[in-house]
């Protein structure tokens, strides 16, 4: 009887591709010279009056800077309370500040990637094609989970491999339904760069174009069924994080159905962070199995060897597990000897 595994890909996963972690994202959307100045201009102005850093350019260190999700929460905070924190940074201007946070996280994002060096090669594809390698079954048996924005694997899916069926666990207006035989399911907890909700019609579309995100915000994409502005669909790095999307709900709905199935997990590039409480309840929850429990795999960076704080938070989450420590870009290369 073949065994069914699930691929939960986390940041660094993304990184071995020239993404920024999420402690990277302010300073790098700071220092970046193509980014749109109406936005990074409301960023710099809230930065200077409650933070008294007053010329990110001279930065040298992200140490210099709160982090980006220190930064959301506190604007989130005051979001939902239906609070200023000046007669200057009302709610009106703060809804502003926040739009304009999310435009730096998905323009430094897609510009980053769009920036990789040629040194480094296409990780993801790596992967997809030594999957591959052992039969279109290993593929077709396996599920993706997905905790970025970027579309690095779902490009590798659906360009390398076009008779395959891309399976979100949601209906896109513009995105053909998956073939029952030929599906693969890749579920993106929070969102993507790609996606575009309509606040009215509730509708979803997937950009053809690619990652549109940055676009959605600074050009106002208007829904071509009532005419509303779309939004991007991501949800942001925030310690208050908030998932009541319809579309989303969906999707993480089918993740814990997918987990409560699998045989097999391979978290690759995830951190475990302990704010993130979503996707640890997911992942216990889903999990636990009274009898035989299902193989866990870490993959990590070299960074996080045995004994260090990584392996023992997920010794102490999960028990016993599989712990390598070779980074994405080796398992990329010699997946099928750890399957």
């Amino acid at each position: 009887m073949s065994r069914h595994r699930t691929f939960i890909f986390g940041a660094g996963a993304s990184k071995a591709e020239n993404a920024p972690l999420t402690s990277e994202l302010l300073f790098e959307a700071l220092r970046y010279p193509g980014e749109d100045r109406r936005f990074v201009s409301v960023v710099e102005h809230f930065l200077a009056d409650f933070f008294g850093i007053r010329n990110t350019s001279t930065m040298t260190s992200m140490k210099e800077l709160p982090s980006f999700e220190e930064l959301l929460t506190l604007v989130d905070m005051a979001v939902l309370k239906q609070e200023g924190f000046s007669a200057r940074w009302n709610r009106t201007r703060l809804a502003a500040l926040q739009e304009a946070l999310i435009y730096c996280m998905a323009e430094i994002l897609k510009r980053k990637l769009q920036l990789r060096p040629q040194t480094i090669p296409a990780y993801h594809e790596q992967f997809v094609e030594n999957m591959l390698s052992r039969g279109n079954s290993m593929l077709l048996g396996s599920s993706f989970i997905s905790l970025n924005y970027d579309i690095l694997l779902d490009d590798a899916l659906l360009d390398l491999y076009p008779n395959f069926d891309v399976d979100y666990g949601a209906n896109f207006t513009n995105f053909r339904t998956p073939r029952p035989k030929r599906k693969i399911k890749l579920l993106k907890l929070h969102g993507s760069l790609n996606w575009m909700f309509c606040p009215v019609c509730r509708s979803m579309k997937l950009s053809l174009e690619g990652k549109i995100a940055d676009n959605v915000i600074a050009e106002r994409i208007s829904c071509e069924r009532d005419g509303a502005a779309q939004r991007p669909l991501i949800i942001a790095p925030t310690w208050l994080k908030v998932y009541d999307n319809p579309h989303l709900t969906g999707i993480w709905l089918e993740a814990e159905n997918t987990l409560r199935n699998t045989d097999e997990v391979f978290l690759v590039g995830y951190s475990l962070p302990d704010s993130d409480i979503h996707v640890r309840y997911l992942l216990k929850k889903s999990l636990y199995r009274k009898k035989t429990a299902p193989r866990i795999v870490i993959v990590t960076s070299e960074e996080g060897g045995e004994g260090s704080d990584l392996h023992v938070r997920y010794k102490r989450f999960f028990g016993e597990v599989e712990y390598h420590p070779i980074g994405f870009e080796a398992f990329s290369q010699n997946v099928g000897s750890y399957l």
